[in-house]
């Protein structure tokens, strides 16, 4: 299982992690190891590029939340926001309101 299936997997089972800025890893579901962080997903931006399992995992603790507070967090913590473009299917795919996205990179082979 890769980590955008296991996010998902979580967020499904409504487990989805709480972070602080020290993590740098994750356990997520039943795994029994963590994650790093910093570990690309299969989920390519709208520029391409690979999302990390810390961008996915900020942006659901405040999915909820104003997207300013979501901004001003990412910009502290260092990590890459989800863009506005990529953020409303991305959270439905997460939350398995939709199964299928062209924006799944489906060649892992740079996946870290």
């Amino acid at each position: 299982m890769d980590a955008l299936q296991a996010l998902r997997q979580a967020c499904i089972q409504g487990r989805v992690p709480t972070l602080t800025p020290e993590d740098t890893t994750v356990v997520l579901g039943d795994r029994g190891s963590p994650w790093p962080l910093d570990t690309k997903t299969s989920w390519r931006s709208a520029s391409h590029e690979l999302y990390t399992l810390h961008s996915l995992i900020l942006l659901l603790q405040y999915a909820d939340k104003p997207i300013g507070d979501y901004l001003r967090t990412a910009i502290a913590w260092k990590v890459k926001f989800v863009s506005n473009i990529d953020r409303r299917e991305l959270l439905a795919y997460l939350k398995r309101e939709r199964d299928t996205t062209d924006a799944m990179h489906i060649d892992k082979s740079d996946i870290s």
